[in-house]
């Protein structure tokens, strides 16, 4: 019944992940850009 187009998916699979990424790290962290990945302690 419910179809989500590809892009729409896409952009809800990635807000997700920041969210849980966000959560993880205590909501002050800003998710890596670009797919760059960095480590901050």
């Amino acid at each position: 019944m419910i179809t989500f187009s590809r892009p729409l998916a896409l952009a809800i699979g990635v807000i997700m992940s920041q969210l849980h990424f966000v959560s993880a790290k205590g909501g002050t962290t800003v998710p890596p850009q670009r797919g760059e990945t960095s480590l901050e302690d």
